[in-house]
């Protein structure tokens, strides 16, 4: 294998576990909180083309980036998770804003009957990426350079490719959802989490008597600690020969406009990545449910001068 394929490949494992995991960092706890709730330019022999990829004519960054990350949900098409990156190749400095799905969008969602963000990777069909990336652009007052969106499908068989992360559950979580035919079921305590264990992680709300209902604070905060976990596990050479399963799992489940050049170049230094460095902004909002189209629909209506202040200093840099 020469240098160049080697670099590829190794660069192509960090950048996986950068965006793939990252849908479980849905926002972070106290600490770093804003709120409360090669040179060589040839791919001709690159494994990226089995991607989905619609690049932008870059292959190195200068300064930050802002990357937009989405998952669609399995049966609704809406974004099940939003959330915005922002990356510094010069300090490899990592911001993490968790966007709620249930967003209200004052201004509206092209194409879309309803205010709800997560609605916006649904209408806009084959270019749901795209739409989500214009209407949170547009909510944010931010540029965003660069998308990734990723099926669950992919998460799960990544998991399972990186051996699981061993990880503290931190309670009894049971539910059924016969309607979509799945199951959650995790004891509380230390466990490997593989690639279901990891959806049922993600997705757990309330359990099914009705005891628990968590909401997203507590629900964010155990998939915070499920990252660091991963970071401090997984990012390291060894899982450099898991490459082509990989990216055999995300091959039919991922769409970037991240072409392969620049993924290398972002993630050449992902190695020293460390979960301390990296801020997680948790916005502030007031739930409220309001009347759309005849119905009583839920909203998380933001909090705008917190969120401008936030994106002001982690995003628009």
């Amino acid at each position: 294998m020469n240098l160049r394929k080697f670099y590829l490949i190794l660069s192509s494992v960090l950048a996986v576990l950068l965006f793939a995991f990252g849908i479980l960092i849905l926002t972070a706890s106290k600490g770093n909180i804003t709120g409360s709730r090669s040179t060589s330019t040839d791919n001709s022999n690159s494994i990226f083309p089995i991607l989905d990829v619609s690049p932008k004519d870059s292959s190195q960054i200068d300064g930050p980036v802002n990357i937009l990350f989405m998952v669609p949900d399995n049966t609704s098409g809406n974004a099940d998770v939003i959330m915005l990156f922002n990356y510094d190749p010069q300090t490899n400095d990592f911001n993490v804003m968790s966007i709620p799905r249930d967003t209200y969008v004052k201004d509206g969602i092209r194409g879309s009957n309803t205010k709800k963000l997560n609605s916006a990777y649904q209408v806009g069909r084959e270019k749901g990426p795209e739409r989500t990336v214009e209407t949170v652009s547009k909510l944010l007052n931010v540029k965003i350079d660069y998308y990734v969106a990723m099926n669950i499908k992919a998460v799960k068989s990544i998991v399972d490719a990186l051996d699981g992360v061993y990880f503290e559950v931190p309670r009894r979580m049971k539910y059924t959802d016969p309607k979509q035919d799945f199951k959650i079921d995790l004891p509380k305590g230390w466990q490997t989490i593989n690639g279901d264990k990891a959806e049922e992680l993600l997705r757990f709300r309330k359990n099914d008597d009705k005891t628990v209902d968590i909401g997203d604070g507590e629900r964010i905060k155990t998939q915070m600690n499920f990252i660091k976990a991963m970071v401090a596990q997984k990012a390291n050479l060894k899982y450099v020969g898991k490459v082509p399963e990989i990216l055999n799992a995300i091959s039919k489940n991922l769409k970037t406009n991240i072409s392969p050049d620049l993924i290398m170049s972002m993630s050449g230094d992902m190695t020293k990545l460390k979960p301390e460095k990296m801020n997680l902004i948790q916005l502030e909002g007031e739930d409220k449910t309001i009347k759309e189209n005849g119905h009583n629909v839920y909203f998380i209506f933001l909090n705008e001068s917190k969120t401008q202040e936030a994106v002001r200093k982690y995003f628009n840099k």
